[in-house]
């Protein structure tokens, strides 16, 4: 029974986008606008959830180590893309460089952690376990991050006269920082505690 594979029939699809009408509904009643946008961007995600599905169903059917990374490494570019997306302000190619590194090396050692040694997956690159625990782990660290990204630069843009006053009394530059950058730490770690306590 666990082999199952669930088809979605077209009629099926059909139903799921109920929600898109509801939402179009609203949309129109509150005389919002965007209508155009909402239904462009709707049938842009049925046109991607089509393909990757194929490109899974392929994948899932050809179990292959190459494969299970290929798409590690796209999900990963893709979200720390989207992280740059979420960050409120202009951030420096340095900045950049931490996020994508920060991103890359957490949720890869996490991903193989998980994978080895809480699941011992046999193989390990089983791509119908691999690739969803990647996209739970990839999806959790891309929020974390922008979370945390984005209050470290308002903490610095909000404080930036009393780390200036730390400095000039001679305090190092880590010191000076170190209550925002905690904060920010919190902020971007309160969504996944408090997920894992739900």
């Amino acid at each position: 029974m666990e082999n199952d594979i669930i088809n979605i029939k077209l009629l099926q699809l059909v139903f799921a986008y109920i929600f898109v009408l509801i939402l179009l509904f609203i949309v129109k009643q509150k005389e919002i606008g965007h209508k155009g946008e909402i239904l462009l961007a709707s049938v842009r995600m049925t046109i991607q959830l089509v393909a990757v599905g194929f490109i899974l169903e392929y994948v899932f059917a050809n179990q292959n180590p190459y494969y299970s990374i290929l798409i590690l490494l796209i999900m990963e570019i893709f979200a720390i893309y989207n992280i740059y997306g979420r960050v409120d302000s202009e951030i420096s190619k340095k900045m950049k460089g931490i996020i994508a590194g920060s991103m890359f090396l957490g949720t890869s050692i996490s991903i193989f952690f998980f994978v080895l040694i809480v699941v011992g997956l046999d193989p390990w690159f089983r791509a119908d376990y691999f690739i969803p625990l990647s996209g739970m782990l990839i999806g959790n660290s891309m929020t974390g991050i922008s979370l945390g990204v984005n209050h470290l630069i308002d903490g610095f843009k909000d404080n930036k006269a009393l780390i200036e006053n730390y400095l000039m009394l001679g305090a190092e530059p880590e010191t000076a920082v170190k209550e925002i950058s905690n904060r920010a730490f919190y902020n971007a770690v309160l969504p996944q505690i408090i997920e894992g306590e739900v």
